[in-house]
């Protein structure tokens, strides 16, 4: 029993454990409240009567969960690799085996553990309940490595699980598509950002209604600098504009962006808010609509795509003040599928 102990207070060294406790932690997993997750696990664990195979596959799995999400993952590297040396049955450990060493920065571990999961077709991936979220592991991991050919190998582990986040029974590592998103931004994927945001968004509960095509455009106000990506979607959320605002502010973090880089500069993803069914919005953080909005044809390009007959909140066609701007000074491309497309 003790060579399988993980370092949660108490997880795997009493026997303790209540199975409404994984579902509780879980659900605060869910809410970003890591705390009370971490509490509601301490909490189950009071209960007695629970074998310690389940206590490694419930309590473990989720405490990986945990410290992935607090940033702390390294702390577990001799746990899990005690796990794997006296599990080996039990491929998912590899995978966090993976997570841990990236964590840790030991990269050339990752790269060589990575190598061997792959052998054989990557045999050495789990099939069984596990696999949602061991992929995930180890795609991020990889992903960690900046090497393209190793992160071009293993991203199609994530086929056919997009548009939904990672499971091992109650817990949850997050979005499979913000991990593809890294990974496909990694190996150059033009467009991946937009992708990488609008998945974001479905993962938050913002329901996407339509999406534009990708549109190239000329930099604006600081112009040595390349070419920027453009795109709008059509979105509906019970959250008001500031509430929106706040959560696109948390996804351009989440995908690179850092609020002190040179305003107008290059930037992974800016995300804004051009025009709001309510009309008008104007406060100290936000102004709807975006009061650049009729400036720029790149903005304007994408709403037109979406709905060409969409108003301004004074009821003049958005449409009239993109054909007032000359093309030759603002001009926008738009992009074939074949280079970039969204969804």
């Amino acid at each position: 029993a003790g060579r399988h102990r993980l370092d949660l207070p108490a997880v795997l060294g009493q026997e303790r454990v209540q199975g409404s406790g994984a579902h509780d932690g879980g659900v605060h997993h869910l809410d970003g409240d890591l705390d009370a997750a971490e509490a509601a696990s301490d909490a189950a664990l009071a209960t007695d009567g629970i074998a310690l195979s389940r206590r490694i596959a419930t309590y473990g799995v989720q405490l990986v969960a945990l410290r992935r999400a607090q940033g702390r993952l390294a702390e577990l590297a001799a746990q899990v690799d005690l796990l794997i040396r006296d599990q080996p049955e039990v491929k998912g450990w590899r995978a966090v085996g993976l997570a841990t060493a990236a964590a840790a920065g030991d990269l050339d571990r990752v790269a060589a553990d990575s190598d061997a999961l792959a052998a054989h077709d990557h045999a050495g991936i789990p099939d069984d309940y596990t696999l949602s979220g061991a992929v995930l592991l180890v795609v991020e991991a990889v992903t960690g490595t900046g090497d393209a050919e190793r992160i071009a190998r293993d991203l199609p582990l994530l086929d056919g699980l997009r548009g939904r986040l990672s499971w091992v029974g109650t817990t949850t590592l997050g979005s499979i598509d913000l991990v593809a998103g890294r990974a496909e931004r990694a190996i150059g994927d033009r467009g991946a950002a937009l992708q990488g945001a609008l998945d974001a968004l479905r993962a938050e509960g913002v329901c996407v209604e339509a999406v534009s095509p990708v549109f190239e455009t000329a930099p604006q106000d600081l112009v040595d600098q390349p070419a920027f990506l453009n795109a709008a979607a059509r979105v509906r959320t019970r959250l008001d504009p500031r509430g929106l605002l706040a959560l696109l502010k948390r996804i351009e973090r989440t995908l690179g962006r850092v609020p002190e880089g040179v305003r107008f500069g290059p930037r992974p993803i800016d995300a804004d808010i051009l025009l709001w069914d309510g009309g008008a919005w104007r406060d100290e953080a936000l102004e709807i609509p975006h009061p650049r909005l009729v400036r720029r044809r790149f903005a304007m390009a994408g709403p037109l795509a979406v709905d060409p007959g969409v108003p301004l909140p004074d009821g003049g066609p958005l449409a009239d003040a993109f054909a007032a701007i000359d093309a030759a000074s603002q001009p926008v491309r738009r992009l074939p599928a074949t280079e970039a497309s969204l969804h």
